[in-house]
């Protein structure tokens, strides 16, 4: 999320090296997190529940088929490049039958929770 020009001067902090100030919005600031969900809702609001679920960063597609997947991602990952969401790739994970998710396991089954957390 870009911080407004005219808003960057809040976000000022002096080191020994200058004084900066954030261009993008730091997850610390007061409302961060407030903000950036409402942004990822915005990015993906016509697939919330029917085939994705967002909270902060993580953002989960799920479909029933294999085949429906596939194109569920397609429309994720195009959304993505839409709104200029960035992915990293060590942190994705496509295709799984069973995935830990904020403190859970989440499957066809059912979620559960992590009792190795």
């Amino acid at each position: 999320v870009i911080v407004k020009e005219l808003e960057r001067i809040k976000t000022a902090f002096t080191t020994p090296w200058g004084t900066y100030v954030y261009v993008k919005m730091p997850f610390g600031l007061m409302n961060a997190g407030a903000t950036f969900q409402r942004a990822m809702d915005v990015a993906f609001s016509s697939y919330i529940n029917d085939f994705i679920d967002v909270y902060q960063d993580d953002v989960t597609v799920f479909s029933e088929k294999r085949s429906d997947h596939l194109q569920h991602l397609e429309k994720m990952l195009l959304r993505c490049r839409e709104y200029g969401i960035s992915l990293n790739p060590k942190k994705c994970h496509f295709g799984v039958q069973k995935e830990k998710l904020l403190g859970h396991i989440v499957s066809k089954e059912g979620v559960m929770i992590d009792l190795e957390r």
